[in-house]
């Protein structure tokens, strides 16, 4: 299967379909959370480029692309739950999200890698030029992890519950 064909990382659509012409400038984020959903593929895909040009002016200096490189190549992301999305003003957007995934390192006792949360409240910013009107990362504000429930589907999409895979 194709990456455009395959589902997308953020768990929409189809890749092609639904993050994929972010990612190729053929269309912008309608809105906060499709941005951080795009933005979150971007990871997936190591789409360092992605995540710089969507980063906010005012912040992107922050944010070095060799330091997020090193960050994406020691991690594996496995899926994103949106908590909440809202709008404070027609031009500022907050996403709360948290992102599941698990260390590439290997354990020195070659047991599986224990799944671990990315816990986000993200604010986006609408920025207009004279073509077009953009949505932008500007800052995110790290929030406490989210209690994995036994009975909840496994964060890894594998289908079962999270009892019965990486518990």
């Amino acid at each position: 299967m194709s990456p455009t064909s395959s589902p997308c990382y953020c768990g929409g659509d189809s890749y092609a379909l639904c993050c994929q012409p972010i990612h190729s400038g053929s269309r912008y984020a309608d809105n906060p959370e499709q941005l951080m959903r795009a933005r979150y593929s971007a990871c997936c895909r190591q789409d360092i480029d992605f995540l710089l040009a969507t980063t906010h002016l005012s912040t992107q200096a922050l944010y070095h692309a060799n330091e997020l490189q090193q960050w994406l190549d020691d991690i594996e992301w496995l899926s994103l739950r949106i908590i909440s999305s809202s709008m404070s003003s027609a031009k500022l957007g907050h996403v709360d999200f948290v992102a599941f995934y698990h260390s590439n390192n290997p354990t020195t006792d070659n047991t599986p890698p224990v799944i671990r949360q990315h816990r986000e409240y993200s604010r986006f910013q609408l920025e207009d030029t004279e073509q077009s009107s953009q949505w932008y990362f500007v800052s995110g504000e790290d929030r406490p992890d989210t209690p994995l429930e036994r009975n909840q589907p496994c964060p890894c999409r594998s289908g079962k519950k999270y009892k019965k895979c990486c518990l």
